[in-house]
């Protein structure tokens, strides 16, 4: 867990990691794909920078999660990339 301030005061705020059993999973995993798989002018692209930054950047957007655990998860399920999170994830 972790501790938010807001205007109201300090509060507790949970923080999940995102697995495979998370209900924003499936969500995650299709916006990660459609960012490292793209189509432009009719071809199909391959967009992975070989490091997690397309994940990082989902992660941020999802409320409540743990980025950093997350992270981890993913590299302990072999994700060390965005492509590796796609391929050897799920």
């Amino acid at each position: 867990m972790s501790v938010t301030a807001n205007r109201k005061g300090p509060q507790m705020e949970k923080r999940e990691v995102l697995t495979e059993k998370h209900a924003y999973w499936r969500g995650f995993m299709i916006r990660l794909n459609d960012m490292v798989n793209t189509r432009e002018y009719g071809q199909f692209l391959f967009n992975c920078r070989h490091d997690l930054s397309f994940s990082t950047k989902i992660l941020k957007s999802l409320p409540n999660i743990d980025v950093e655990g997350s992270i981890e998860y993913l590299k302990s399920k072999g994700g060390f990339c965005d492509c590796e999170v796609l391929m050897n994830i799920d």
